[in-house]
């Protein structure tokens, strides 16, 4: 049958592909029968000017004004009746040329049951991974499908490029051999392999942002706080038991579990830490995880929170294959904490208390196994909604102390700032902050920064205060680095002793003219694009290249200044710490500290500048600084963004291609 021939009873493929470009067009408009109608009527006049009579016609086309008629009586009478079934019957009234025309249509819809069948027949085929892809290579099933899938993740292709990159390749692959040939098969392929996974969507309410709980589509839809029956939103969670469960039986994480310190007197990694969770079994599990916010698109505040967790008692270098998702949050707004964390929370309790079971692969036996969440690593912001503090630029805004801020005025207004305390302000525990979060609720008003409960109470083992880090990504190089450096070449600066801005060409010629070693990612850039900077470089600047480039440029007692705090945190980014020289960069980050009012003045006190002070115990509770840090986590955010291919739907997008990788 001629390929220009419209398909009846799919409604699609509706143009001339001689004179029209293909266009989808709907299923059921006036507008569709029109052009169905005028599309065979191109076609029968066609099939008349062919010499001989065609298949399965029992008798020739003698009329084509009857035809016309027939057909568009046909197609009319179709769609009032049966618009949604697969078979469509011509009427009994109409003539050969009609009989015709439903015999074709009819054997298009055969075509179409047999290429379905056969895709299921194909698809059969890749239920055997390691069956080679074809006669003439080692390579199997598998491992072409995930190096597909590995492409195309990591050059970020459309599905139309992957669609027609898939079509080449299996043109010139021999035959028989097991690549699906478009989009389709490939996905779903990878679908029905990719095993248990479950995302659970949750309300919440849009008015006061309560958590309402699971979707339950027979729930009486009304908000039982506030009171309101008029929007409630979603969110997505994928329970942590399923992964953890899967990573400990098919990716074998067991093998690499680690369970307290490994030296005796020098921090080297997390498992090093004071607050490492002592464990009385070898397969427990101990989580690090994260929540961020990430803007989607750069013409609205759409955003993306994912919560994020890895396995932290595992060696470093495997902790990012073991990096994955619990929960989106996809919404011009930024999320209630206590509402987001809920479902997480429930069950980290659950998997603390009760544990989950899992099948050994080599022991050949059910093993039991607890899980604890308690180190969390966040920005600052996003720190205190998850403690339920007030913010971190408010009176006891600092989630380590009770610092209680001071207020400074400025041209603009004003700024709270974090001025250096000989001897320090007491520092926060976790219970304390229980006792002023209940009488933060009697009272409705904070109790020294503490607004209320907080969801995360819920979590055995995890302490309010110390359970959260101060990460060096967000407090120090994108926090203090960068506020120096706009401090020393910012113009606004002119007049004050410390501005080099007339400088900046020498410092940048310097900066440009280093060479980095292989494992330095990103090379030098000129401080012209300071403000694109991104963290990496940041820490460069700090670690490798600012001492070198500020020398006989900054003055002295600043360039001396400004050498201190890159002396301590090298000290706290060595593979082995000994306590003797966390002691020395807590030394020296306080020297740094109380310098900054005398050298730049009290409005420059800022909180980032504050948190300098909490490094040494961080480090000592929870290891380095490069174990804890969020760098990895803001990568996976990344990826995350390059799986959402349009605007709607954006949460489906990201848990549909997380499934796949």
């Amino acid at each position: 049958m001629d390929s220009r021939r419209v398909k009846l009873n799919k409604g699609y493929k509706a143009y001339n592909r001689n004179t029209t470009p293909y266009r989808a067009i709907p299923r059921t408009t006036a507008w569709r029968l029109r052009k169905n109608v005028e599309d065979i009527r191109g076609t029968c006049l066609e099939d008349e000017s062919m010499q001989g009579p065609l298949e399965n016609v029992s008798s020739p086309v003698t009329d084509v004004s009857d035809n016309e008629s027939n057909v568009e009586s046909s197609l009319l009478s179709m769609s009032s009746s049966s618009q949604t079934s697969s078979e469509f019957s011509l009427s009994s009234t109409s003539e050969s040329d009609c009989e015709t025309t439903a015999k074709e249509d009819s054997t298009d819809e055969e075509d179409s049951t047999d290429e379905e069948d056969s895709t299921d027949e194909e698809n059969a085929d890749f239920n055997d991974w390691n069956a080679k892809l074809h006669d003439f290579t080692d390579t199997t099933v598998g491992e072409a499908l995930y190096e597909i899938l590995d492409l195309y993740m990591k050059h970020k292709l459309t599905k139309t490029a992957l669609n027609e990159w898939l079509q080449f390749i299996t043109k010139i692959l021999p035959t028989p051999h097991y690549l699906p040939s478009n989009k389709f098969r490939f996905f779903h392929i990878l679908t029905d392999c990719s095993g248990e996974f479950n995302a659970e969507s949750h309300r919440y309410c849009c008015e006061c942002f309560s958590y309402l709980g699971p979707y339950d589509s027979n729930a009486v839809e009304r908000c039982d706080v506030c009171g309101s029956s008029e929007v409630f939103g979603r969110f997505i969670y994928i329970p942590v038991t399923d992964t953890i469960k899967y990573l400990l039986e098919s990716e074998k994480i067991y093998q690499h579990l680690i369970q307290g310190s490994q030296v005796v007197g020098s921090v080297c990694d997390i498992v090093d830490g004071a607050m490492f969770p002592s464990s009385s079994s070898p397969f427990d599990v101990h989580l690090m995880w994260n929540t961020d916010g990430v803007p989607v698109f750069k013409s609205s505040n759409f955003q993306i929170w994912p919560i994020l967790f890895t396995i932290s008692n595992v060696p470093p270098g495997m902790r990012k294959e073991t990096l994955s998702l619990a929960g989106l949050w996809c919404s011009p707004t930024k999320p209630n904490m206590n509402t987001f964390l809920s479902p997480f929370s429930k069950e980290m309790c659950s998997l603390h208390v009760d544990g989950l079971s899992w099948f050994h692969p080599e022991l050949h036996k059910t093993v039991h196994s607890k899980v604890n969440a308690n180190l969390v690593v966040v920005d600052a912001k996003a720190r205190n909604e998850m403690q339920n503090l007030v913010a971190c630029n408010g009176y006891y805004g600092c989630s380590f102390c009770e610092h209680p801020g001071e207020r400074v005025e400025t041209q603009k207004g004003h700024v709270i700032v974090y001025n250096y305390l000989q001897g320090g302000a007491p520092l926060r525990n976790g219970r304390k902050m229980l006792k002023q979060a209940k009488a933060a609720a009697e009272k409705e008003s904070s109790v020294k920064g503490v607004q209320g409960p907080s969801c995360l109470a819920l979590i055995p083992g995890l302490n309010l205060s110390s359970s959260f880090i101060p990460d060096y990504m967000h407090a120090v190089a994108e926090g203090v680095v960068r506020q120096f450096a706009f401090l020393w070449f910012d113009s606004k600066n002119c007049k004050q002793p410390y501005y080099i801005g007339l400088k900046s060409d020498e410092v940048s010629k310097k900066l440009m003219s280093i060479k980095p070693t292989n494992d330095v990612l990103r090379v030098p850039r000129s401080l012209s694009l300071l403000k694109y900077w991104k963290g990496s470089e940041l820490r460069n600047w700090l670690l490798f290249y600012s001492s070198f480039c500020l020398a006989n440029v900054l003055p002295v007692e600043f360039h001396e200044h400004w050498l201190l705090l890159v002396g301590a945190i090298f000290l706290l980014l060595q593979d082995k710490i000994p306590q003797e020289e966390i002691t020395l960069a807590e030394i020296l980050l306080k020297s740094f500290c109380s310098e900054v009012e005398e050298l730049y003045g009290k409005r420059h006190m800022s909180y980032n500048v504050h948190q300098l002070l909490h490094l040494g115990d961080a480090v000592r509770n929870w290891g380095p600084l490069w174990a804890t840090s969020c760098f990895m986590f803001e990568d996976k955010n990344g990826q995350l963004l390059s799986l959402i291919k349009g605007t709607q739907r954006v949460s489906e997008q990201i848990v549909s291609a997380t499934r796949l990788i």
